[in-house]
């Protein structure tokens, strides 16, 4: 590869400003102008500009063209954290002979908190939309997937996704509104006929959570390991149930579970369900409802 560098820069107190630093490789160039400072913290402001850069000098599946024209300017506090924004104007481009663009901005606050009023991006004939914010003790965030082209995405890939949604409240007691429909999924010698996931309310009295889960087909190598997986939830924190039904190459199998969560955080409950039939080892069935515990460090099951 060709490789050349030019620009100029000058040292102000413990920082850096500059007018342009340039770099190319081959005939990708790259530009960065603006300045960033050391001390007393960590902080800058700067500007990106980016003709023909080619990723697949990072890796080779990775080959094509893009543009880049973005600014970005923060800082890294030692007590509040990192406070950063991201104005993406322009990248496109094509990558894996697949157009692509993305523009959109965003921002981190304290360090945990990411706010975004519009991101999107595409590749082929896929597009992804985000808005919102997302934190670990609250979030408000908007989604939508339209996937018909994965094989775009990355090599051995294929099939179609689509979805959308909402995703709010806190990460322990999260509020959904979501969907997510696939077809004829796969990568390499995996593959699944249908995916379906839909979710919406939580784990308050007042907005139970509805779960339902179905997948079909499930193969390695054109052999199927599971012919269809039912998956269902009800209730909430205090009061809820799943039942899973599968139908698998060694049997099929049923499961209901029935409890709460408690502070551990874990769970806590009794199987109300549990049975295997047509396996190699005939059919079994549960007897009873044992209780089951369970948190992060341990698990009890009563005697069955």
């Amino acid at each position: 590869h060709r490789v050349s560098g030019r620009g100029e820069a000058a040292l102000q107190g413990h920082g850096l400003s500059t007018p342009g630093l340039h770099l190319e490789v081959d005939a990708a160039r790259l530009s960065v102008t603006g300045e960033a400072h050391w001390s007393p913290e960590l902080r800058w402001n700067l500007r990106l500009s980016g003709d023909d850069l080619d990723p697949g000098l990072i890796d080779p599946r990775l080959a094509g063209r893009l543009n880049l024209r973005a600014a970005t300017e923060g800082r890294l506090d030692a007590e509040t954290g990192a406070a950063a924004s991201l104005e993406l104007e322009r990248l496109d481009g094509r990558l894996r002979d697949y157009p692509v663009s993305a523009r959109g901005s965003a921002r981190v606050s304290e360090g945990r908190r990411l706010t975004t009023p519009g991101l999107e991006a595409r590749l082929g004939a896929n597009r992804l939309e985000l808005r919102g914010e997302a934190a670990l003790d609250a979030a408000d965030l908007h989604y939508r997937l339209d996937a018909p082209e994965l094989s775009a995405l990355w090599p051995g890939l294929r099939g179609r996704l689509t979805g959308q949604g909402r995703l709010a409240g806190h990460w322990q007691r999260p509020d959904l509104n979501l969907t997510l429909e696939g077809a004829e999924l796969g990568f390499e010698t995996w593959s699944l006929q249908r995916l379906a996931l839909e979710a919406r309310g939580g784990l308050e009295p007042q907005r139970p959570l509805v779960l339902n889960l179905v997948i079909n087909d499930v193969a390695l190598d054109g052999d199927t390991l599971v012919e269809n997986l039912l998956l269902s939830g009800r209730g909430h924190a205090e009061n809820h149930e799943l039942n899973l039904s599968a139908r698998t190459r060694e049997g099929d199998l049923g499961l209901g579970l029935r409890g709460r969560l408690t502070e551990a955080p874990g769970w806590a409950g009794r199987i109300t369900r549990l049975n295997l039939s047509e396996t190699r080892l005939g059919t079994w069935t549960l007897d009873g409802r044992p209780a089951l515990e369970a948190d992060a460090e341990r698990a009890r099951l009563a005697p069955l």
